[in-house]
């Protein structure tokens, strides 16, 4: 029997490659993890050479949103990232209660959600600027 294959699709190579490095830490040979870059510039980048993934896993909407639209039968997840399992949350509560820190993403949106994400976890002494 095949295992199942999950496609995650990203907008940064390194990043593609950390994700799916950590899904294949986790799962194992459970099931098989491909992963792809796609900046929006190359429709081509999105089409499958092999049957349809079992899931799609991306974490921006405009993928999102494309997929659904080439591949109405895939099942698609637009999924949140989060801290999981920060590495330097030590460092934060060293820096002086009131200090601008600046909080930098791939996107000022995802910048956003990162200071949401530390402020649902009670690190909200900083002044943080996305």
């Amino acid at each position: 029997m095949n295992k199942p294959i999950v496609l995650l699709i990203t907008t940064n190579s390194d990043a593609s490659q950390s994700l799916k490095q950590d899904m294949e830490d986790v799962l194992k040979d459970k099931v098989v993890i491909e992963s792809r870059a796609f900046n929006g510039s190359s429709m081509s980048e999105l089409e499958l050479s092999v049957r349809l993934p079992d899931l799609i896993l991306t974490t921006r909407h405009f993928i999102y949103t494309y997929i659904q639209e080439i591949y109405p039968e895939a099942l698609v997840i637009l999924a949140k990232r989060d801290l999981s399992a920060p590495r330097y949350f030590d460092k934060l509560f060293q820096i002086p209660e009131g200090e601008k820190v600046l909080v930098v993403n791939e996107t000022r949106t995802g910048a956003g959600e990162t200071i949401e994400a530390l402020m649902r976890l009670h690190i909200d002494h900083l002044k943080y600027v996305p």
